[in-house]
């Protein structure tokens, strides 16, 4: 699970997000780990026009519990 910044239009548009690393036919992409079909996987060596790139390695996470 990895921390991602994507950037499009030179800088102009900026993504944070969480993605996946997948491996599919060679190519590796960035996934999301969510059920809503909203968000979508995109490949690492993004062509159209964005910059990609991972800031960090996601390594536990932490939920509160109602008690």
């Amino acid at each position: 699970v990895l921390h991602v910044e994507r950037k499009r239009s030179g800088g102009q548009l900026v993504e944070i997000t969480i993605k996946v690393l997948e491996k599919r036919d060679g190519v590796w992409w960035l996934a999301p780990n969510s059920s809503n079909p909203k968000w979508s996987a995109f490949p690492v060596a993004d062509a159209e026009d964005a910059e990609v790139a991972i800031k960090g390695v996601v390594t536990g996470s932490w939920r509160p519990r109602e008690f």
